[in-house]
């Protein structure tokens, strides 16, 4: 399927993550679908999409396979910025180290209210917070709204289990 995407987020790797704006589903650009084309977070690229494999549909329903234009940021008032003065993307561990302090300040947040303030995608937030969660520095709490839910509604993060406890 050719549709249109968004980067919401790329790894040093230069593997990145975005979303159909027509389903609003993930998608996986592998590093050498994404390298040729030098995407950027927050840019739109016609996109030729399958189905990821089985095993990572979860994470994300699509699989770029071709990327469509060479893309510049715009700010607000449409003037064209370059590349090179686009802001510097953080490293997944200088991200870390950002998530761990930032909910070192609160009791617990969960990932949309992270992301807000690490000032990132949700999907970045919360791939942050899962790999300080795999490490076993932070806790995790899934949050369902009804029974027989296959997916938690929102996550929780708090730096202990202890953090939940009692909270209004």
């Amino acid at each position: 399927m050719k549709t249109t995407i968004i980067i919401t987020g790329q790894l040093d790797t230069n593997t990145a993550f975005g979303v159909c704006m027509t389903t609003g589903e993930r998608v996986f650009v592998p590093a050498a679908v994404a390298r040729p084309i030098n995407i950027i977070v927050n840019g739109e690229y016609e996109a030729v999409l399958i189905e990821n494999v089985e095993q990572r549909r979860e994470q994300a329903p699509w699989r770029a396979i071709k990327l469509f234009g060479e893309q510049v940021v715009v700010d607000e008032q449409d003037d064209a910025v370059t590349i090179s003065e686009a802001p510097k993307l953080k490293s997944a561990k200088e991200l870390d180290i950002e998530a761990f302090e930032v909910l070192g300040t609160v009791e617990f947040a969960s990932t949309s209210e992270m992301a807000e303030m690490l000032g990132v995608s949700t999907t970045t937030a919360g791939n942050s917070l899962q790999r300080l969660f795999n490490a076993g520095r932070i806790s995790r709490a899934e949050v369902y709204h009804r029974v027989g839910q296959q997916r938690p509604s929102f996550v929780m993060y708090a730096m202990s289990a202890s953090d939940f406890e009692g909270a209004d």
